[in-house]
């Protein structure tokens, strides 16, 4: 497995260890887990309150750690609450590896954390040292135009509603789609050249198909990255 194999948005539920009870009685917690893991198995993400994708309100744990041998992964991290809210005096250490996924099974089994959870400083009547066991099953990924009720910031929504930045927006991609296409001639492209836009890393090879080897991807991300 890689570790972006793990990388996604889990329903997490956590259990006291108790030898009896209802299933009311032990459940712990429920949350909505996030994971991001870098290729040198650097985790951060967050952990929220309650589990609904659409509710109002969330208390939010900030998550960091790391993940360890992808060929056998452990992943071991902490949430601690954020500055200036409830959950602010909040810590949690967590430790986990994937459940096993049975290849027999049918329907096919949802990918999941199994790992225990420690209360590692007191906050209101809850001591530190308390612990549970857990299970984060992850959820399907869902595009951002899917989920009920998203919405961006007013500043997000004029900034890409501006003509200006409209403009920018579709020039850039106009030039970077035909640097190498008969649609520019040479004099064309010595004028884009002189205001500093020559494309280094055009996306398309001059006898047509994506680059995929020149970085032109990376430009992409960053690009969008920068603008939003």
């Amino acid at each position: 497995m890689m570790y972006q194999d793990f990388v996604g948005t889990y329903t997490y539920r956590s259990f006291l260890n108790l030898e009896t009870g209802s299933p009311e009685d032990l459940l712990w917690a429920e949350g909505e887990l996030f994971l991001r893991i870098e290729p040198d198995g650097v985790i951060t993400g967050q952990l929220a309150f309650p589990s609904d994708a659409a509710a109002p309100k969330k208390a939010i744990l900030d998550v960091v750690g790391q993940a360890r041998t992808p060929e056998s992964p452990k992943l071991t991290f902490t949430a601690s609450g954020r500055p200036g809210t409830s959950v602010a005096e909040f810590q949690y250490s967590y430790q986990c590896r994937p459940g096993h996924l049975w290849p027999s099974a049918e329907p096919a089994q949802r990918p999941s954390l199994v790992g225990t959870v420690v209360r590692d400083q007191d906050h209101g009547q809850a001591r530190a040292g308390a612990t549970a066991s857990f299970v984060a099953v992850k959820r399907d990924f869902l595009e951002p135009r899917d989920v009920e009720a998203i919405a961006l910031i007013p500043e997000a929504v004029d900034m890409l509603a501006d003509e200006t930045h409209r403009l920018r927006h579709t020039v850039w991609h106009t030039v970077r789609a035909v640097w190498t296409s008969d649609a520019l001639t040479d004099a064309d492209r010595q004028k884009i050249r002189n205001f500093g836009w020559a494309i280094d890393d055009p996306p398309f090879r001059p006898e047509g198909g994506l680059n995929l080897n020149n970085g032109a991807g990376e430009d992409f991300l960053y690009m969008h990255r920068r603008m939003i």
